[in-house]
């Protein structure tokens, strides 16, 4: 799927006002912006950069840091690096790509299946409006009460999903010749299908 010149400036300016909101606010949200801003790597990995060795789970390198410091009394001379902006804004972009008919049809499915079914829908209309009674629909709180405080919308969702899955597969070829997945030992170029 290609980008117009226009669309791809849309997406730019869009992904800069939220890193933007993001780092002028104080608190943290659970979500792929917040990862993408808090990932790093070690600039010495980058020079031998491959999937394999590019990481950005932060309590793993944490812990790796601090039993360096417990051995050595000192710690290690890595140099973490973040991602540039323009990494951000072109992982974002791609996300954004990849999610568009997964959500479009999960919200699809989710209205049909409040349309098939009255009593949910009534049910989360109401828990909907005493949830937001009195909250600014533009406010962060607005979101972060959507995200995670209503357990019958999470319920609804989770259901739609279960009911229609956004992917009924995925899969990835192994790059890596003799890995070990499980009791499985992998040649490279074996394709592993997962249910999702």
């Amino acid at each position: 799927m290609g980008f117009t010149e226009r669309a791809f400036d849309y997406f730019a300016k869009l992904t800069k006002s939220i890193l933007k909101q993001r780092r002028e606010s104080s608190g943290k949200r659970g979500d792929l912006v917040q990862l993408l801003m808090d990932a790093y790597v070690y600039e010495n990995d980058l020079k031998n950069a491959s999937y394999e060795n590019l990481t950005a789970n932060t309590e793993q390198e944490e812990s790796t840091e601090e039993a360096l410091k417990g051995v050595t009394g000192q710690s290690s001379n890595k140099v973490k690096r973040t991602l540039t902006e323009n990494e951000l804004i072109s992982q974002l972009i791609v996300f954004f790509v990849a999610g568009f008919e997964t959500t479009s049809s999960t919200i699809t499915n989710c209205i049909f299946e409040l349309v098939s079914n009255p009593s949910v829908q009534e049910r989360l209309h109401q828990e909907l409006t005493t949830s937001l009674a009195g909250i600014d629909p533009e406010s962060e709180q607005y979101y972060d009460v959507v995200m995670g405080q209503i357990p019958y919308l999470d319920a609804v969702v989770k259901e739609t999903l279960r009911k229609y899955p956004a992917l009924v597969r995925f899969d990835r070829t192994n790059k890596i010749d003799g890995y070990k997945l499980g009791n499985l030992t992998l040649d490279a170029g074996v394709l592993v299908e997962c249910s999702p």
